[in-house]
């Protein structure tokens, strides 16, 4: 098992400024993001919630397919819980969906926690990796970009992208135990301190960028992008790598801050 090691630039640059990632706020303060409404207020603790990240995507390298005159960008991504509870989800088979609906532990009034099934959240079986996924647990997007980080056009993504969550990695300064050493249709979860990390040999780790001129670029990873997971906090879900793409091969990787108002796109 990889110990993930975050070093104290790593912490400034990756967590701790907030990004709107194209979000709003409703009038109950909890962020909507992309045009999809945030989830229902709850009655317990708004602090008694997991707290997703996206680390920055590493190990990036380019795959050439000559066969089918195609490029991928592969890629590792690890996201991980940075809250004071851990992510637990609970799958129910749906015989009209033909699939397991998802509930999530979350916090009720007078401390306790309860099971709350959520609107859009489902374990589907994934083929390529033979276990059971949870649906849109993260998306991955190519912009181009200047220099500095600030977007410019969104130009490739992968659309939605299934995790079979579980504690793969303890971050540093962790202590918490794994409490979740297997991903099923009835049980996946991420406990607070572990992280989720997917490496970039397994399927689905790439964004197609076949066709791109030289020139510099952004990839955007985001996790709960469709926002129907309970957090502390929507506005910590993104993470850009910039790079410039020369000749088939890839210069200057790094990780940008992440002030939307600096990267987002200009009208």
């Amino acid at each position: 098992m990889r110990i993930l090691i975050i070093s104290t630039v790593c912490w400034m640059v990756c967590f701790s400024i907030p990004a709107a990632s194209a979000m709003s706020t409703s009038s109950n303060g909890n962020a909507s993001r992309d045009g999809y409404p945030p989830p229902p207020t709850m009655p317990g603790d708004p602090d008694l919630l997991p707290d997703l990240r996206t680390q920055s995507p590493f190990h990036l390298v380019l795959i050439e397919i000559p066969s089918a005159d195609r490029r991928l960008l592969r890629f590792s991504n690890a996201i991980s819980n940075e809250g004071f509870v851990d992510l637990e989800l609970r799958g129910r088979f749906d015989h009209e969906e033909g699939s397991y609906k998802v509930s999530q532990k979350l916090p009720v009034e007078g401390g306790a926690f309860e099971f709350v099934e959520l609107d859009d959240g489902y374990i589907h079986y994934h083929p390529e990796h033979y276990h059971w996924h949870l649906e849109g647990f993260a998306r991955y997007e190519i912009w181009s970009s200047t220099p500095g980080g600030k977007l410019r056009e969104l130009l490739r993504s992968n659309g939605k992208v299934s995790y079979c969550i579980m504690d793969t990695d303890r971050l540093e300064g962790s202590l918490s135990n794994s409490q979740y050493h297997s991903c099923g249709p009835t049980l996946q979860g991420l406990s607070t301190g572990w992280a989720d990390t997917y490496e970039r040999h397994l399927p689905g780790q790439w964004v197609d960028i076949s066709g791109l001129p030289d020139g510099y670029y952004a990839l955007r990873s985001i996790v709960d992008p469709f926002n129907f997971l309970h957090e502390v906090d929507n506005y910590n879900n993104d993470v850009l790598v910039t790079f410039f793409l020369n000749d088939g091969t890839l210069k200057n990787v790094q990780t940008v801050s992440l002030d939307w108002n600096l990267t987002r796109p200009q009208p």
